[in-house]
Parts: C-alpha cells; structure tokens; sequence
C-alpha cells in the first residue's frame, strides 16, 4: 500500500511538473514566434514607425526656443518699474496692456524680472497684478510670474538711431512716367 501511495505522489509531481516545463516551454515558444512576427513587421514597414518620433525630437529644441522667446518678450524689467517704491511705471502700465491685448491666448502671460530683494520682487508682481485686473476686465485673467531670464533690452537711443538710419537710408516714392494706352 506504501508503494501504490509512494507512486501516486511521484507520478502526481511528475506529472505537475511536466505541465509546469511544457506551460514554460509553450510561452518561450510563442514568445519567440511573437518576436519573429514583430521584426518582420518592423522590417517590412520601416523606416514609417521611427519617423514621427524622429521628427518630435528634432522639434523639441524649436518648441523649447519659442516659449523662451515669448518668455523674454513678455518680461517686464527695472525699467518698467519705478526705481523708488517699485510699482509699474507708465512704460510698465503700456507693455503689460499689450500683453494683455495682443498677445495670442496661450502666449498671454506677464513676465516679471526680480528685483534685487524677495521683498522688492514681491511689491513687483503685486503692482503688476493689480494692474491686469483693471486692464482685463472680464475674461480669463493673464498669469503674472516672476523669472531671473532678463528681459530684452535696448537703450532708446540705439533704437531711435536705427529707425532714423532706415528712414534716412529709403528712396523717395516716385511714381512711374504716365503713359497713355496705345501710344508707343
């Protein structure tokens, strides 16, 4: 009776453990047909499936660049606010209008450059809000944010040379001689 029980137990285990090997060597052997089947179908329809993330990763610094751009287009700067107690000055109150106003949506959000303190950057982005709320009465409200990226910067008087250099520089508008039609 030890025998039979002793068999029964043995051909059970070998039994389990056979399922066990043939269930493992089935999935290695799908697996490996599952493979075949991918890199044929990579093959075959390549280079079509690396394209577009291609694509996406030459994009990606372009991306990156425009939003910096837009970031240091709308920063206001030390200019823009007064130096004593550092509220918007009118070139500040005109530069966030024109944010506000013509600004494409997704690109309408005030920049503010720090100021040398916590304290004084703060009364900054404070003066700046509360004059987008007057400036945007209704509607979704433009983020104001402060950044240490500085803003675009010129003296006005390199700016009033070159436009004085280009105005200077263009031909006088003349019109052509008239002629009458059909004379030769």
């Amino acid at each position: 009776m030890k025998r039979v029980w002793m068999g029964l137990v043995l051909g059970a285990a070998m039994f389990g453990g056979a399922s066990a090997v043939h269930a493992e060597w089935r999935d290695s052997w799908n697996g490996f047909w599952h493979r075949c089947e991918l890199d044929y179908l990579r093959n075959a329809h390549w280079p079509q499936p690396f394209v577009y993330p291609d694509r996406e990763a030459v994009r990606a610094p372009f991306i990156t660049m425009a939003a910096k751009g837009w970031q240091r287009q709308n920063t206001l700067g030390d200019y823009h606010f007064d130096p004593n107690t550092h509220e918007l000055n009118h070139a500040g109150q005109l530069r966030v209008r024109a944010i506000a106003a013509q600004t494409s949506p997704e690109r309408r959000a005030v920049f503010v450059y720090r100021g040398a303190t916590p304290e004084i950057t703060s009364t900054r982005v404070d003066s700046v809000q509360r004059h987008v709320v007057s400036v945007v009465p209704q509607g979704e409200l433009p983020a104001v944010l402060d950044t240490g990226v500085p803003p675009v910067e010129r003296p006005g008087d390199q700016i009033d040379q070159i436009q004085t250099r280009v105005l200077t520089s263009m031909p006088e508008p003349v019109l052509p001689p008239f002629q009458q039609v059909g004379s030769q």
